[in-house]
């Protein structure tokens, strides 16, 4: 992707790299929360210089610090607040034995500001089609798609899927795809439009009944 990629590095982020920590590795219990893509992503990377091994590291960092770290933070940084990973915090402080992995449906998204055009998508789907191959790594038992109005490009980078609408007011489906290796899936919006429009606690709150009803019934199922 490299020569095709650094034309466009003005307007590209880096690519959505994981680096799976021990804890989810380790994990019996895996969940995927995928958002839509990247809001800006390795700004202080020197495109000549940047490998893998570094982008992989942003990630893990990255993820560490919004997430997956129990201690308080003390660092000035990070008093500024995002409805999306207050979210996913609030999700993985609730199931405390569940290891959580964090992707994106688009694995490349803009160098400033949220949102993915589409020159970028049209790069990012024919030069870095890592989706599925990810997913056969990380093997989430559940993925929880946090949206919105996204369907389209779910469907072309995951695959095709059918929806069973579990609340209105919410937003909130079940996705069924025909392809049997992707486990079970919900969707809902952004957790700053269910923040906006009143729905956010709610959302979190059935989001982690779902996680626990997930593994309660895999164990019903197999006793």
């Amino acid at each position: 992707m490299e020569n095709v990629y650094r034309p466009y590095f003005g307007r590209c982020a880096y690519p959505f790299l994981i680096q799976v920590p021990e804890h989810y590795e380790n994990a019996t219990k895996r969940v995927m929360i995928c958002g839509q893509e990247t809001q800006g992503w390795g700004k202080s990377k020197n495109p000549d210089t940047v490998s893998i091994k570094d982008l992989q590291l942003m990630y893990y960092n990255f993820m560490d610090k919004q997430v997956w770290r129990k201690e308080k933070h003390t660092d000035s940084k990070r008093k500024k607040s995002s409805p999306y990973w207050n979210f996913n915090k609030r999700m993985a402080k609730s199931n405390p034995d569940v290891g959580f992995i964090f992707q994106n449906v688009v694995k490349v998204g803009k160098y400033e500001n949220a949102g993915c055009d589409n020159e970028i998508y049209k790069l990012a789907k024919q030069y870095f089609p890592t989706w599925l191959d990810e997913l056969k790594i990380l093997k989430p038992d559940l993925i929880i798609f946090l949206s919105g109005d996204y369907d389209w490009r779910i469907r072309e980078v995951v695959g095709d899927f059918e929806k069973t609408r579990i609340s209105e007011n919410l937003f909130l489906d079940e996705l069924h795809f025909e392809n049997p290796l992707i486990p079970k899936a919900y969707r809902t919006n952004h957790p700053g439009w269910l923040q906006r429009n009143k729905r956010y606690f709610q959302t979190a709150e059935i989001m982690s009944d779902i996680i626990k009803n997930v593994y309660e019934q895999s164990i019903s199922e197999g006793s």
